[in-house]
Order: C-alpha cells, then structure tokens, then sequence
C-alpha cells in the first residue's frame, strides 16, 4: 500500500513538473515572437530613417553642386 502511494504521488509530482515545463515552453515561445516583433520593428524604422538620412544628404549635395541631382539607389541596404 506505501509503495503504491508513493508511486502514485511520483506520478502526480511528474505531471505537476510536466505541465510547469510546458506552460513555460509557451511562455517562451511568445517571448521569442514578442522578440522578433520588436527586431522587425527596430530594422523597418532604422531603414525608414537612414533612407530619410541619405534623403537629405543628396538634397544638401545638391543643393551645394547648383542643381545637379545625384540618383538614388534602388534600395537602401539592409541594416541586419
């Protein structure tokens, strides 16, 4: 009879520490996303404001070269 209860309160411990490890893997898991979110969000503006940085810099250059504009590129590179 002690061994079975034993058993059984072994069983109830493990389930208890089984369901802990996953409601913290979930928890996890929505941090990473949260995180990634974040990133993305700090990489979009970091690019808005350096296209808006170089903007600029070709608008002072060109004002500077009496009108002369200087092209654009197609894309401004990736600040990952």
């Amino acid at each position: 009879m002690a061994r079975h209860r034993v058993a059984q309160r072994e069983a109830e411990v493990h389930a208890a520490l089984r369901a802990e490890i996953l409601d913290s893997q979930e928890q996890l898991a929505e941090m990473e996303r949260d995180h990634e979110s974040a990133v993305t969000a700090v990489r979009e503006a970091a690019r808005v404001e350096a296209a808006r940085i170089i903007a600029t810099a070709r608008e002072q250059l060109a004002g500077r070269a009496g009108g002369v504009v200087i092209a654009e590129p197609a894309q401004v590179p990736s600040v990952e």
